[in-house]
């Protein structure tokens, strides 16, 4: 049935009446006219005051973090598990992400159990790229580990880092770093960085580092070990290319080291010690993970919240 001249008939919902509105009404043109109800809105479903907003939206250079573009009303993209606000997106990206699903392009694993490496790529489909900092007891060692995975995890297996890239992008450079220790330095163990040079399907190309720092009990400056860990983003890099750095930085934000890589054009860092930060592209807000997101069976996975953005 067609609604009156000058006027069509638009659902509010599946299983919902039928709701007249004017051709002329659309989204763009109510906010142009009268902004207030969208930023009551925001603040009543995501929690984000006008400064946050705009704060957000100064970070992403007045545009879309995906498509750049400034021409556009945006819309707040956040975690629909915990509500939590990554950033702002235009309408077509928004809807594009939505069919993406939880479909990364790159995850950064630190203290992986050794045994774990080889089954990576038939695991995720991704293609993985490892760095061995521990070596053990092999298979042997899973025998104890399995009495208490929370404590013992993978001491004994033997530990490594991973990069795993999704197939749709090309990986063009892989390269480590020792930065401390030893592969059998009881009870620490070495800390080791690895990077990697990616290329798009539109030919841009981003320089991705997994970190693993020792935290202030361990008796080695964390500050040595960053340094180690930027010369070899820099060595990768080549032409001033975007660098993401991922990891366990065994540091807040607010310690000396991570207000340095502010001061050097990173984004900001998380809440805890797990950071995603980005230099030479916008991105989104960090999002930490909530327990109950990372549950299988009952069990948590991992000690450390998982983190993720988005950037480009």
């Amino acid at each position: 049935m067609r609604g009156a001249p000058g006027r069509s008939r638009r659902p509010l919902r599946r299983g919902k009446n039928f709701r007249l509105t004017p051709l002329h009404d659309c989204c763009k043109c109510r906010y142009a006219e009268n902004p207030e109800p969208r930023a009551k809105r925001r603040a009543r479903i995501y929690g984000l005051s006008d400064d946050a907003y705009n704060a957000i939206l100064a970070r992403q250079n007045g545009g879309c973090a995906f498509c750049k573009r400034s021409d556009v009303v945006l819309c707040v993209d956040h975690d629909h598990e915990t509500n939590q606000v990554r950033g702002l997106l235009c309408q077509k990206c928004n809807k594009g992400l939505g069919l993406f699903k939880d479909d990364p392009d790159v995850l950064c694993l630190q203290e992986l159990p050794l045994w774990s490496v080889r089954h990576l790529e038939r695991w995720s489909s991704m293609a993985a790229y490892s760095a061995r900092t521990r070596h053990r007891l092999g298979r042997l060692g899973r025998l104890p580990t399995d009495v208490h995975h929370g404590f013992l995890r993978s001491a004994l297996t033997g530990q490594a880092n991973a990069i795993l890239v999704a197939r749709r992008l090309s990986v063009l450079d892989h390269r480590r770093r020792v930065l401390s220790g030893r592969l059998v330095d009881w009870p620490n163990e070495r800390r080791v960085s690895h990077g990697v040079r990616i290329r798009d399907a539109n030919g841009g190309e981003l320089v991705i580092v997994n970190l693993h720092l020792s935290h202030a009990g361990q008796g080695r400056p964390a500050e040595d070990e960053l340094q180690s860990t930027l010369a070899l983003a820099e060595e990768l890099a080549g032409d001033e290319e975007p660098v993401v750095l991922a990891g366990d930085f065994n540091l807040t934000a607010d310690s000396a080291e991570m207000q340095k890589l502010v001061a050097a054009g990173f984004s900001p860092a998380g809440p805890g010690i797990d950071h995603v930060i980005v230099r030479g592209l916008p991105s989104t807000a960090l999002v930490v993970w909530p327990p109950e997101r990372r549950l299988l069976n009952g069990r948590t996975l991992s000690d450390h919240p998982p983190v993720e953005l988005y950037a480009g």
